[in-house]
């Protein structure tokens, strides 16, 4: 999805960059159109309605349209307002024009009343969004925020809080920041594998207050054909899955634990989940700390995550070679000098070998 965003905000600039609006020629027609889903509580006469009122949307409505599959239907049609809107996805057609590379501000303005009017009759998928259709089929899906096209997947605006792990906006969510979660460790509940199930190899059912659990846990090995007497590291993988795991019949080594987290205002219940957890890195952030959308903004083909495991001595070679355009130099030009000063002078003072996301912990 991130490949796909497109910034309707800046949506002239974007239509004249990639050529967009030169592919259509002047006096043909071009047509804006808002995605519409039948789902929606609207009723025709309430779409007929609005339309009227804000003049603002052309009465025609069509199914699949672009000339290719479907009709266009009058919106005062007898027939709609009998049958009512389809039941499958539909567009309402918001302007009709024909254009030259002067005509930039009437397309703007159709497209600013199409996002208004996906956002009034259509608030799940595409909300926000609109769809352009040349006269030769010709398909380009626009959005009023950073968006996706296709999934509707948005990234929120990217600051400079969006690149710090210490600020809620650029926090992983999962993690908040930390990089690391606690979980379950196998290695604390199966302290010694050599053990069977029997000798008690799954420490937490070994406890006094988890006798009827362990008889539960020893009910199911003989249901499910477990051996309780073979070492925990030499029984099947399948076996240990189902007990770790649990099944329809068997809450399993988490479904316990899961149980427990719901009594943790309990003061002794924190404690004993304490003695069976490990910080293990977050599979959302891997351990970057930063949230997804922060490592999806590229600089020259690096992530931040990249730059920031980089030695002092590699990323300022990277800075300081960095190929900018004339406008990017002159927007960053100041950047660009604190960040080459600051570098270099941990490689004067011998440090070059440390990297950016070192934990402060590990340096003396």
């Amino acid at each position: 999805a991130e490949n796909r965003l497109l910034n309707g905000k800046k949506l002239r600039e974007q239509l004249v960059k990639d050529g967009f609006l030169r592919i259509y020629v002047p006096a043909k027609e071009k047509t804006t159109v808002d995605k519409k889903s039948g789902k929606r509580r609207g009723t025709t006469k309430k779409i007929l309605a609005d339309a009227k009122k804000e003049q603002s949307v052309q009465e025609s409505l069509t199914n699949h349209y672009s000339g290719v599959v479907g009709e266009v239907t009058d919106l005062e049609d007898g027939k709609l307002k009998r049958s009512g809107a389809p039941k499958d996805d539909f567009y309402i057609v918001i302007d009709r024009l024909a254009f030259g590379t002067e005509d930039h501000g009437r397309v703007i303005d159709s497209l600013a009343q199409a996002y208004a009017a996906s956002l009034k009759y259509n608030n799940h998928h595409h909300s926000g969004q609109a769809l352009i259709v040349s006269t030769e089929g010709r398909h380009l899906r626009v959005s009023e925020d950073f968006s996706c096209s296709i999934c509707s997947y948005s990234v929120p605006t990217i600051n400079s809080r969006m690149f710090s792990f210490n600020s809620p906006v650029g926090a992983c969510p999962k993690c908040n920041g930390f990089g690391n979660l606690l979980d379950i460790d196998e290695g604390k509940v199966v302290p010694n594998p050599e053990l069977s199930i029997a000798q008690g190899a799954l420490v937490p059912f070994t406890m006094p207050s988890a006798a009827k659990d362990r008889r539960t846990l020893l009910a199911y090995c003989r249901k499910a054909g477990i051996d309780t007497h073979t070492a925990w590291k030499n029984l099947p993988d399948k076996h240990r899955q189902l007990i770790w795991e649990g099944s329809k019949d068997f809450f399993g080594v988490l479904g316990l634990f899961e149980y427990l987290e719901t009594k943790k205002y309990k003061m002794h219940v924190r404690v004993f989940l304490s003695r069976y957890k490990s910080a293990f890195t977050c599979n959302t952030c891997k351990g970057s700390r930063l949230r997804p959308e922060a490592q999806q903004i590229l600089v020259q083909g690096r992530s931040i995550s990249d730059l920031c495991a980089m030695t002092t001595s590699d990323l300022y070679l990277f800075i300081r070679d960095l190929e900018l355009t004339e406008a990017q130099r002159e927007v960053c030009r100041e950047l660009h000098r604190q960040l080459t000063d600051r570098l270099r002078y941990l490689e004067d003072v011998g440090v070059g070998y440390l990297t950016m996301d070192r934990p402060t912990k590990t340096l003396s």
